[in-house]
């Protein structure tokens, strides 16, 4: 006959049975709006992947101590085994996880270190790295403007629809679809609104603008790059070109986080701490490994589908106008971006114009010219704004105070407790301060620039959709509008000559 002692541990083994199951529900769902909002996974309807992942780690070692207490064996014994089992698990499915990013195919971009480099240039010098796509490429895809995740606005209107594209990569590993020219008038560099973001070869700006003017241009754009990779790509692969202009295209979405305008070199991040270092790289590891983007796929397809069209109580009143909706002489369009988006506009003209993040792309727009000017090339420094920058003022009218507040405040207790009428007037007064400190630094300078934003928001006013609904970049349709602004320019430079 069981022991009195016995009895009391299955008993606790059965309550800890009940508590793995119980704190499923009474841990609580996280706040669905704000997943939603920020574009994150929602699983059952009711969990975030950390959320989901903490849960499921600890119900089997729940279930593992309820077997530990249930058994004939001492205690501290069964314990201890329990304990070796779970470590050992843990540590195998990490190891295997890692191990298992060795496996992944080539890279999606080629980076080299240029650090030290000087023989491209006798006045600015090279550092941190050159990034391309892998040369002599051609992929066919179709891709679909939709919400990344089932669970997402609800009745969320449709996209832009289906995208057939196809991109090919010359022998250097850039978007260059016409070949190799004889000659280049124009060089271009920048990101992903340089190389053509979710558009065919032929869809993208710089392909129309050489189409509208009979100029040949070299694109040098790059997705992931920042400003100082951008100089790179110009030192190493443009000057050679001898065009008669180059352009430098800012993205204020990203090119304006100091992180990215100064992008270090693989040998600078050598001389972080070692600790850093690790952790960034198993970060990478394991984010890119096999296992992690099987795990990733079974989320989208299995967990993120339940419930993924049920009402979500309260957005409406929250966040209901988000996607902005604009309505044109040519129908109404939708577009949604996250609350870090227009976060990154909401900084006073002053703040902006002394921050590092501005100061470290001023420099390196400075150097451009410098190096320009060194080969005899005329710089031209574009300014491609973020959809909210476009987008808001056309909808001001159709988005209330406090739900402007509540968008912003996800995640960012303090915006919680502002004055929601002040808080919007703040937001979009400060819409357009990085651009004007972007333009007031080229007259001071005595550079040429020429912002996207005019043309984008009359086009978009219009009822052109000019960027995807649930995606940053600019559509087909936006590429035309861009390629034509940007043909106008040109014509207005060569008057001045």
């Amino acid at each position: 006959m069981p022991s009195t002692a016995h009895l009391i541990r299955r008993l606790c083994a059965l309550a800890v049975l009940f508590i793995s199951f119980w704190w499923w529900s009474w841990q609580g769902p996280t706040d669905v709006i704000d997943l939603i909002v920020n574009w994150k996974p929602v699983l059952f309807n009711r969990y975030s992947q950390g959320h989901f992942g903490v849960l499921l780690l600890l119900t089997p070692l729940l279930w593992a101590v309820a077997a530990a207490l249930w058994n004939r064996e001492p205690l501290h014994r069964s314990l201890a085994n329990t304990a070796i089992m779970a470590t050992t698990t843990l540590v195998a499915l990490l190891a295997f996880t890692y191990l298992a990013h060795f496996l992944n195919n080539g890279p999606r971009y080629v980076e080299t270190a240029v650090e030290g480099d000087s023989g491209h240039t006798e006045t600015v010098g090279m550092t941190g790295v050159v990034r391309h796509r892998p040369p002599n490429e051609r992929y066919e895809l179709i891709w679909e403007d939709q919400p990344e995740h089932p669970r997402s606005y609800p009745d969320a209107p449709p996209g832009y629809g289906a995208v057939p594209i196809v991109l090919t990569t010359d022998e250097r590993g850039f978007r260059n679809p016409r070949g190799e020219q004889p000659h280049y008038d124009i060089v271009a560099v920048g990101d992903s609104f340089v190389a053509g973001s979710h558009v065919s070869d032929a869809e993208g700006w710089t392909e129309l603008l050489q189409d509208l003017t009979g100029k040949q241009l070299y694109n040098l754009g790059v997705s992931g790059a920042g400003p100082r990779t951008y100089l790179n790509n110009f030192m190493y692969y443009g000057t050679d070109l001898k065009p008669a202009v180059a352009f430098f295209m800012i993205y204020e979405g990203n090119d304006f986080k100091e992180e990215v305008a100064t992008q270090a070199a693989p040998d600078e991040n050598m001389q972080a701490p070692l600790s850093n270092r690790l952790g960034e790289h198993f970060r990478v590891a394991f984010k890119s490994s096999p296992v992690t983007r099987g795990l990733d796929r079974l989320s989208l397809t299995v967990f993120e589908q339940v419930g993924a069209g049920s009402p979500v109580p309260g957005f409406a009143e929250q966040v209901g106008f988000m996607p902005v909706r604009v309505a044109g002489a040519k129908g109404e369009q939708f577009y949604a971006f996250t609350p870090k988006r227009l976060l990154y506009l909401n900084v006073g003209r002053e703040a902006f114009a002394s921050s590092p993040a501005w100061q470290a792309t001023r420099d390196i727009m400075t150097s451009f010219a410098e190096l320009c000017r060194e080969h005899g090339i005329r710089p031209v420094f574009l300014y491609a704004p973020s959809a909210p920058h476009v987008v808001l003022p056309l909808a001001a009218e159709s988005i209330p105070a406090d739900q402007l507040r509540h968008f912003l405040a996800y995640g960012r207790e303090r915006l919680a407790k502002r004055d929601a009428d002040q808080l919007r007037e703040e937001v979009f007064a400060n819409l357009d301060n990085q651009e004007a400190v972007f333009m007031s630094h080229c007259s001071a300078a005595g550079l040429d620039c020429f912002s996207l934003t005019r043309p984008l928001q009359e086009a978009t006013a219009g009822g052109i959709q000019t960027y995807y609904t649930y995606d940053q970049h600019w559509t087909p349709a936006g590429n035309v509008v861009v390629a034509e602004a940007i043909a106008g320019f040109l014509s207005q430079l060569e008057e001045t000559e």
